[in-house]
């Protein structure tokens, strides 16, 4: 048997391969986040989408809709990054207003005659939005042939995940700066074989022996049998492709965000959901787990960023049974 390699330190370090993963992750569909996040009129969730600044709104309507997020009179917030809800899309810096629809409503004090203004120019530049039982997937190419591209298909994930995010809410989020390539972090979602040996906590939580690898062209899924009636995972988690991970807990689920920075910096935010009536002691045991498990696996990567960086590392070996959903990966994205 041939046993395949990791890709060669280049596709992790060099400016031209985060330029083009930049560039695909921005004209391809990002599952963000669950729509129980902004579940009344004029919720709104802004946050940095692979450095860009976009926002998502549940309109008058109740349509959840999508925008870049800064104002065309001098590319000013709409919002800040995190959930806010307000009536109206009001520009923070000058008070620009606009309509539901992304059209400008209405110009603070600007000392002359704004009728001349092209109605094209001061309009909000729109996102793609699409819902998928519940989950909420954004597209920020404004090309809208690209933008009009279909949604990957999630019907595999469907049957296995989305049928368990009912009767949930958002209690709230971590955020975590990674000193290394996005791509490193989210290997550490495509393989079980570290499960045991990088995870002391995740090991009494699930049977690792038992885990179960699947690789589709929409996602890697993990399964796995609980371990003790007193855990907290569901023994079900996977890499929604490109950079989002689903984790489901037996009384939730978390999302987490793989953001690239830079070539040598991500953004990882993790989202909790929860279900109604769950105790706090509950939340908080599941939360403490959580953000244990991300330390550890932000430790690993920045370790492998600094073998690879100096060059006293270059290429590995990935094992058949634990590691295929890396070959997959790498082999998508190179």
């Amino acid at each position: 048997m041939k046993i395949k390699k990791t890709p060669e330190p280049y596709w992790y370090l060099s400016d031209d391969s985060f330029n083009r993963d930049i560039e695909y992750l921005r004209n391809n569909w990002i599952m963000l986040t669950h729509e129980s996040m902004i579940p009344r009129l004029g919720d709104t969730f802004a946050i940095d989408i692979c450095n860009v600044p976009a926002f998502i709104r549940r309109d008058s309507d109740g349509v959840i809709k999508g925008y870049i997020n800064s104002c065309p009179h001098r590319g000013g917030p709409l919002f800040w990054n995190g959930v806010e809800n307000k009536k109206t899309i009001l520009c923070k810096y000058h008070a620009w207003s606009f309509k539901n629809s992304g059209e400008l409503k209405g110009i603070s004090t600007f000392g002359c005659d704004v009728s001349c203004l092209d109605k094209n120019k001061t309009s909000l530049k729109e996102i793609a939005v699409k819902i998928a039982d519940g989950f909420v997937f954004v597209n920020l190419c404004l090309n809208r042939d690209c933008a009009s591209a279909p949604a990957p298909d999630y019907d595999f994930l469907s049957q296995k995940l989305f049928d368990k995010s009912k009767d949930v809410y958002y209690y709230g989020d971590m955020s975590f700066s990674v000193r290394a390539n996005w791509k490193l972090y989210v290997e550490t979602w495509l393989e079980d074989y570290h499960f045991g040996y990088l995870h002391p906590s995740l090991a009494k939580e699930i049977s690792v022996k038992q885990c179960k690898v699947t690789s589709t062209p929409s996602c890697v899924l993990c399964e796995s049998v609980s371990a003790s009636p007193e855990g907290v995972f569901d023994g079900v988690w996977g890499l929604i492709y490109p950079c989002t991970g689903l984790e489901y807990y037996k009384d939730g689920f978390g999302v987490e965000l793989i953001f690239p920075v830079n070539k040598n910096e991500t953004l990882v935010k993790y989202l909790f959901f929860f279900q109604i009536g769950i105790m706090q002691e509950q939340i908080d045991r599941t939360i403490k787990i959580s953000e244990d498990l991300i330390h550890e696996d932000i430790a690993a990567c920045e370790h492998i960023q600094k073998t690879l960086g100096s060059g006293v590392f270059t290429t590995g070996f990935l094992s058949p049974v634990h590691e295929d959903g890396l070959s997959g990966f790498h082999e998508k994205y190179r």
